[in-house]
């Protein structure tokens, strides 16, 4: 009787763990197959009469990525916005800093390495120009790499046109 009971209690073991092995393949099988057949979204693009190119940062962002050429130089901006272009007061800031763009990198560069200390002999370049806050639309940041170590990205950010905080990404 025991021994019938535990053949019992070891088949419905069984068929449960082999329920739950097939829910877990089929689960899988489903997410790749999700994956892959899924319909992709292409980055939205437009030109702009006074930016250029841009492009959205992801498929639901509000920001947008472009290139300005300033001094001879291509210096990338993001830029925020809605979905469909960029906020135009913020590309009123961003033409305001192109043309004032070698004193204002020079005062970020120099307010960096008076803050931190393990820049103050680097070679810093303008890695990306942030023009993204909408509620403060004077307010914006540079951002650095030292030639030698462009493992860390250095910001500054400007409040009402001065130079007020500092840090760094990884």
């Amino acid at each position: 009787m025991i021994g019938k009971f535990i053949i019992i209690i070891l088949s419905v073991a069984l068929l449960l763990a082999a329920v739950v092995l097939i829910f877990g393949i089929g689960r899988f099988i489903y997410g790749i197959a999700h994956y892959y057949l899924r319909e992709r979204k292409l980055a939205r693009e437009i030109q702009h009469p006074q930016l250029g190119l841009l492009k959205s940062a992801g498929i639901d962002s509000n920001l947008w990525e472009g290139r300005a050429r300033i001094d001879g130089r291509e210096i990338p901006f993001v830029i925020g916005g809605s979905k469909t272009a960029p906020d135009e007061r913020l590309v009123a800031q961003l033409q305001s800093i192109k043309a004032r763009f070698g004193d204002l990198e020079h005062r970020a560069i120099a307010f960096l390495k008076s803050r931190e200390q393990e820049i103050r002999d680097a070679n810093l370049a303008t890695y990306r120009l942030d023009v993204s806050n909408e509620r403060r639309h004077d307010d914006f940041t540079f951002e650095f790499v030292d030639s030698a170590n462009d493992s860390q990205v250095w910001r500054v950010k400007f409040v009402d046109g001065e130079p007020k905080q500092t840090g760094f990404d990884d």
